[in-house]
């Protein structure tokens, strides 16, 4: 298997020209978001579930701030 531009612990480049163009004049070009769209069924289905006593959680691996406004959307989560 070839090392391809890195060294065997990929921290290092093994073309010292390479490692110059990473490290000098770098310019960020965009930041892109990605946001999952809630399905439109899930926000009712889960104000009935809950009208007729079933407590409904949910479990992901998103952070907590992530998680909080996805439950917020979908009634999970209320003010109460």
């Amino acid at each position: 298997m070839s090392e391809g531009e890195h060294g065997p612990k990929h921290d290092q480049p093994v073309n010292e020209d390479v490692k110059d163009i990473e490290t000098e004049n770098l310019i960020l070009i965009g930041i892109v978001g990605i946001m999952d769209v809630i399905r439109t069924e899930v926000p009712p289905s889960v104000e009935k579930v809950t009208k007729a006593g079933v407590k409904v959680r949910m479990v992901t691996g998103d952070n907590i701030v992530t998680a909080r406004a996805i439950a917020k959307l979908c009634y999970i989560l209320t003010e109460e």
